[in-house]
C-alpha cells in the first residue's frame, strides 16, 4: 500500500447527546491504526445551560414523564458526562498504549476549531444516543460541516453495511490523499468500489493500484460516474457500503448534508 495519510492526531468531539463510550472506542482504534495521538473534546453546551436556567426550564424523562430535574441537576449531569468522557479516554488510551489529552468547551465553534492543525482528523458521531428506545436529538455538527478545516470522519450507524465506496477527484494530488485515506480505513475483506469521472476511467486503474492492490476476498471495482453527488448518493443507496470517502471540496454544503442525512454509513471528508 502507498504511504498512509499523515494523520497525527485523532480528535473526538462529543456532547450530552453522544454515545460517548462508542465514540471513544472507535476513535482510539483509529488512533492505533494511524499511529496517532488521541484528543477528546466535550462540548458542555452553554446554550443548553442558559435555556435550562430559565424559570420554566426542566429536563423531562421520556421514559417517565412525571419525573423532571432542575437546572442544577442538568449542570451536574453535563459535568458528569464530561468527566466520564475523560475517564473513557484515559482507559482506552492506556489499554492501547497511545498518547491522549482532553478538553471541555462551552460553545460549538470552539469544539470544531480545535481540530484545525495539519495532521488532524476530526471524528464526529452524527447519530447520538437513542432515548426512549428510538428518538435521538438532532445533530448539532451537521450545520458546521462546511466550516471545518480538518478531514472529518462522520460516524453513522453502519447498519448492515459492508465495503468501501470512493469518489475519486480529478486532480492527481487530491486523488492521492483520498485513496490513501480510504486505504487506511478499509478492512482487509472490504469490497472496494472506486467511482471516477468518465474522462479518466482509462487511467484510474494505474492510480488506484498502489493503494488497493486486489487481495483475496477484497475485490476492487472501478466504475465511471459523471453526475457528481446526486449519482454518488444513488450508488451508495444501491451498494450500502460501510464507508464512503470523498474530497470535501468536491461537494457543496447542501450536497454534503443530503449525503449524510440519507446514508447510514460512515462518511470521510478528506481535506
Amino acid at each position: 500500500m502507498a504511504d498512509d495519510p499523515a494523520i497525527r492526531r485523532v480528535v473526538i468531539v462529543c456532547d450530552t447527546g453522544s454515545d460517548i463510550r462508542a465514540a471513544v472506542i472507535q476513535g482510539a482504534e483509529l488512533a492505533v491504526r494511524f499511529q496517532a495521538s488521541l484528543y477528546g473534546i466535550f462540548h458542555d453546551d452553554e446554550t443548553l445551560r442558559r435555556l435550562a436556567a430559565l424559570p420554566f426550564g426542566r429536563q423531562v424523562s421520556l421514559s417517565a414523564t412525571e419525573l423532571s430535574e432542575d437546572v442544577g441537576d442538568l449542570a451536574a449531569i453535563s459535568s458528569a458526562l464530561g468527566a466520564g468522557m475523560r475517564r473513557a479516554l484515559e482507559a482506552a488510551a492506556a489499554a492501547r498504549g497511545i498518547e491522549w489529552s482532553f478538553g471541555a468547551v462551552r460553545d460549538l465553534a470552539s469544539s470544531t476549531a480545535f481540530a484545525t492543525g495539519a495532521g488532524d482528523m476530526l471524528v464526529i458521531e452524527m447519530h447520538g444516543r437513542e432515548f426512549a428506545g428510538a428518538w435521538g436529538p438532532h445533530s448539532q455538527w451537521r450545520a458546521r460541516l462546511g466550516a471545518m478545516s480538518a478531514s472529518v470522519l462522520i460516524r453513522g450507524r453502519r447498519a448492515m453495511g459492508r465495503g468501501v465506496t470512493v469518489l475519486l477527484p480529478g486532480a492527481s494530488a487530491a486523488q492521492q490523499k483520498v485513496l490513501a485515506a480510504a486505504a487506511a480505513l478499509a478492512e482487509d475483506d472490504d469490497a472496494v468500489t472506486i467511482l471516477v469521472p468518465q474522462a479518466m476511467a482509462k487511467d484510474a486503474a494505474a492510480a488506484v493500484a498502489p493503494y488497493f492492490a486486489p487481495k483475496r476476498g477484497r475485490p476492487v471495482r472501478i466504475e465511471p460516474l459523471d453526475d457528481g453527488l446526486p449519482a454518488l448518493r444513488r450508488r451508495v443507496a444501491a451498494l450500502r457500503p460501510a464507508l464512503v470517502v470523498l474530497e470535501a471540496a468536491s461537494a457543496g454544503e447542501d450536497d454534503l448534508r443530503a449525503l449524510v442525512a440519507e446514508t447510514r454509513c460512515d462518511v470521510l471528508l478528506v481535506r
